[in-house]
């Protein structure tokens, strides 16, 4: 374990090992969310009792599930993952940022997970991603925070991806150069 541990932290330095737990975790938090019994497919073929994670078959919900499934953090209903679409938690909510590091080997890279974060964060507000939070003050693009992403708002600003602004956080030209790049291009 003490090997395992000096090589994770020998790829990824202290800080860009604990923003790669705050990203899953708020990842984790934002699909945790569509954890509702109410809520089951029409479909549920593989009669499956709720409550659990459906991505709708959209790759939207898909790519998320699938890295929190590589970090194991979501467990999947399915044998193999053979759909990727119905999942579970496999540790508790308040441990997925040390789940995310102990399992970072398996995941994505930490440049894909800061994308995977932003985008989803920037697109789609049903994961809670509230589009309303991006402002503009003149022509810089700010991005306002809830007070549960403070700490991971701090993280990702120690290694250059936001900066602090007045009324939140500004992306940079690190963070933007990266947003641009297609998710083939990132290395996963």
């Amino acid at each position: 374990m003490a090997l395992a541990r000096k090589q994770l932290t020998s790829m990824m330095t202290i800080d860009e090992l604990e923003a790669y737990g705050e990203i899953a975790h708020a990842i984790a938090v934002s699909l945790g969310q569509f954890f509702d019994p109410t809520n089951i497919p029409p479909k549920n073929e593989l009669k499956l009792p709720p409550p659990f994670f459906y991505t709708y078959s959209q790759s939207t919900f898909e790519y998320p599930a699938e890295v929190l499934w590589r970090l194991k953090i979501f467990k999947s209903l399915e044998q193999d993952n053979q759909y990727g679409v119905f999942f579970v938690f496999d540790c508790d909510l308040n441990d997925v940022p040390i789940v995310a590091v102990l399992n970072s080997v398996g995941g994505p890279s930490l440049d894909m997970l800061v994308w995977t974060y932003f985008y989803f964060r920037s697109e789609y507000s049903r994961l809670q991603f509230d589009r309303s939070v991006l402002l503009l003050r003149g022509s810089e693009p700010i991005l306002s925070i809830r007070e549960d992403e403070r700490k991971l708002y701090q993280s990702l600003e120690r290694l250059g991806y936001v900066t602090t602004m007045p009324l939140g956080y500004s992306s940079t030209s690190k963070l933007d150069q990266l947003l641009e790049k297609v998710v083939t291009d990132i290395d996963c």
